[in-house]
């Protein structure tokens, strides 16, 4: 461990430190915890939620979010813990959302002006997969996003179609976030 860079090893020693003091290992509180630390504390809990061993037990981006958000927010810097979810949306990538007309989609990125606008992949049966249908939500104002599914319960060939766990990736465009 000699070439590891201190900053790597109190992140790696720290971010499971909760913002309420209950974490471990030394039970740190609020600003105690290194600012890195609180980051990647906010970035592992979310992947926990949504890469769970079993499939079935795996939350949607927008519930570990929301549950984060509700539930478990005293574990968390919240003013970090908003900076991440503004960067997501509120329905990050990788979401797989029904819309008001029946549709099935998955969101493959975020609108940061508009977060109830995502782009979304389409399913539909009839169009091969790698000719996919791209809604742009704020070109289509009569759309709304109506559920979140988990894509464990999602029938086989919706699933296998928009490949929710293999298509995601998050990029953050931080000009956005400076300006704010």
């Amino acid at each position: 461990m000699q070439n590891i860079p201190k900053p790597i090893l109190i992140i790696v020693y720290q971010h499971h430190e909760a913002w309420n003091g209950t974490g471990y290992p030394t039970g740190l509180k609020g600003e105690e915890i290194d600012l890195l630390s609180r980051i990647t504390a906010i970035a592992n809990t979310c992947d926990n939620h949504c890469n769970k061993m079993v499939a079935a037990d795996c939350m949607t981006p927008f519930e570990a979010l929301a549950i984060m958000f509700s539930v478990q927010k005293e574990l968390f810097d919240q003013k970090l813990l908003a900076s991440f979810i503004r960067c997501l949306g509120i329905y990050p990538p990788g979401t797989v959302v029904q819309l008001n007309n029946g549709s099935i989609g998955m969101v493959i990125s975020v609108n940061p002006q508009s977060q109830l606008h995502p782009s979304i992949v389409m399913y539909d049966p009839e169009i091969p997969q790698k000719d996919a249908l791209i809604v742009e939500m704020l070109d289509e104002p009569e759309l709304k996003i109506v559920n979140s599914i988990r894509p464990a319960a999602l029938p086989p060939e919706i699933f296998n179609y928009l490949s929710p766990r293999s298509r995601v990736t998050c990029f953050v465009d931080t000009t956005e976030t400076r300006n704010q």
